[in-house]
This record gives structure tokens, sequence and C-alpha cells, in this order.
């Protein structure tokens, strides 16, 4: 916001000197032209903030995409290998029961 007000305070004194009387029309010209410059770097500044809002707006949706993805996947993983583990277990337990009944 200072930078804002800074630039219009700018243009406003640039404006002031450009009404002089002494200052000969070639030199009110380039003041001018000075102001029509600086609110073009005045609206460039403010185009450039804009979009860089955007794209940070932007990757820090892409990351908290990106981190949600990997917490689902972990959760899969996890949910996964409960799974594995249930099955190795039942599987070692009729593996057992198989050998029980074949010493009995």
């Amino acid at each position: 916001m200072e930078s804002e007000i800074t630039m219009e305070r700018r243009k406003q004194i640039i404006k002031d000197i450009a009404e002089e009387s002494y200052l000969r029309d070639d030199q009110k010209e380039i003041l001018r032209t000075l102001v029509a410059t600086t609110e073009q770097i005045s609206v460039l500044v403010t185009v450039e903030d804009l979009l860089l809002r955007l794209f940070t707006r932007r990757a820090e949706n892409y990351l908290l995409v990106v981190r949600k993805v990997q917490q689902a996947v972990r959760l899969e993983n996890r949910h996964m290998d409960q799974e594995a583990e249930q099955n190795l277990s039942t599987q070692e337990e009729q593996e057992a029961s198989a050998l029980l009944k074949n010493l009995v």
C-alpha cells in the first residue's frame, strides 16, 4: 500500500512541476511523459503482484492436493498391510491346524 501512495505522490509532484510557468514546452512534455510512464509502471507492478498471488495460491492448492493424495496412499498402504498380516495370520493358523491334524 505504501508503494501505491508513494507512486501517487510522485505522479502528483511531477504534475505540479510540469505546470510551472518557467518550464519550456519540451520540458513540460517530458514531465507529462514521465507521469504517463509512472502510471504504466504502477499498473505493471499491480499486475505482477496479482499474478504472483494467483500463482502462489495455485501452487499452494497443488501442494495441498499432493499432500492429500500422499495421505490417502499411506492410509491405503496401511490398510493393505493390515489385510496382508491378517491373511498371513490366517494362513499360519491354517498351516498349524493342518500340522496338528497330521500329528493326531
